[in-house]
C-alpha cells in the first residue's frame, strides 16, 4: 500500500505570535488555541473552538483537549462571543464539563 502524502503541516514549534490585531486583543483565546506548551515548557494539546448560529444566538463550543473537557458560550454577536470566550478563559470562569468517553466502535 502506498503511503499517502501528508495533507496537514506538522505542528509549529514554540509560541505562535498573534498575526493580527484581533488575536492581540483576544490574547487569552489566541493563547488557548495556539500555545503548544505550558508556562513550564511541558507540551500541551491545542484547544479548539467551534462557532455556530442557532436560535438567534452566536454560540461557541470551547474544547480543552489537554484536560478532556469543554464549555459552551453564547452571545448576540460574533464580537461579543469571542470577547466572552476570551474573558472566560482569562478568568477561568467557563463552566467546563468533562468529555464523555467515546463509544466503542464495532468492526
Amino acid at each position: 500500500m502506498k503511503r499517502p502524502e501528508r495533507l496537514c503541516q506538522a505542528p509549529m514549534e514554540g509560541p505562535l505570535h498573534p498575526p493580527c490585531k484581533l488575536s492581540e486583543r483576544l490574547r487569552p483565546l489566541w493563547d488557548f488555541l495556539s500555545d503548544a506548551k505550558w508556562e513550564d515548557g511541558v507540551d500541551r494539546q491545542l484547544g479548539t473552538l467551534m462557532i455556530l448560529v442557532e436560535d438567534g444566538l452566536v454560540k461557541a463550543w470551547v474544547h480543552d483537549r489537554d484536560a478532556s473537557c469543554s464549555a459552551w458560550v453564547s452571545a448576540d454577536s460574533l464580537q461579543g462571543l469571542l470577547e466572552a470566550v476570551s474573558r472566560g478563559l482569562e478568568k477561568d470562569s467557563l463552566e467546563w464539563r468533562k468529555d464523555r468517553p467515546s463509544p466503542a466502535r464495532k468492526r
